[in-house]
């Protein structure tokens, strides 16, 4: 059997160990790691990453693709942070968040505007409205293990197209979280309807 000498093409072309290594002397894979990935085929009421997040990670990504409600009218993707391993959810005046969105309309109408939430809410907010049939987007986590007084923070970009031919929506949201616990869990939600497809991908951010 032929040896091949590893050059540093095919070192930088590794993306993955072999099963039991976690490290090899001058070899990475990223600061990406994957940890979990949610499909969603038929209607459900929530997506959920529950005990999936822990002191392993202070920061998270989550790339979301195609994602689908099934109400006929507005409805707005939320989320919420939990902690423990049952997990409890925050479902309190956690939440401060702003956003500005561009929404382009069938009619050639096109709307540019910021909104925030002066007071706390209960959920994190994505976009404005939600029209579409599907959205895509990431989502950044940072300070997940932080328990002092506002300190975690979210941060996405969210892309969906509208139900006529013409309309769409990008929006940039930022977010901020009040919670005396260490986060182990994320859920998603529409704020009418259910979330009907889609495939949500979450990633911890290595340390060093």
């Amino acid at each position: 059997m032929a040896i091949i000498k590893p050059n540093n093409n095919t070192i930088s072309a590794i993306t993955a160990l072999p099963s039991g290594m976690t490290s090899a002397p001058g070899l990475t894979t990223g600061s990406l790691v994957f940890i979990n990935t949610q499909t969603v085929s038929g209607d459900v009421s929530s997506v959920n990453f529950d005990n999936l997040m822990s002191s392993t990670y202070d920061n998270y990504v989550i790339f979301f693709h195609k994602v689908g409600h099934d109400h006929a009218g507005n409805a707005v993707m939320r989320s919420q942070l939990g902690y423990g391993s049952t997990p409890t959810y925050l479902t309190g005046n956690n939440y401060k968040f702003t956003y500005i969105y561009h929404q382009a309309q069938s009619d050639g109408t096109d709307t540019i505007n910021g909104a925030g939430v002066g007071g706390s809410t209960s959920y994190f907010q994505y976009g404005l409205t939600n029209r579409s049939s599907t959205s895509n987007g990431s989502i950044f986590l940072t300070g997940m293990n932080n328990t002092g007084s506002w300190q975690k923070g979210v941060r996405s970009d969210y892309f969906h197209h509208g139900q006529n031919a013409n309309d769409f929506e990008h929006a940039y949201m930022s977010c901020v979280a009040n919670d005396s616990n260490a986060t182990t869990s994320i859920k998603f939600y529409f704020s009418s309807g259910n979330v009907s497809s889609g495939v949500f991908t979450l990633y911890g951010v290595k340390k060093s």
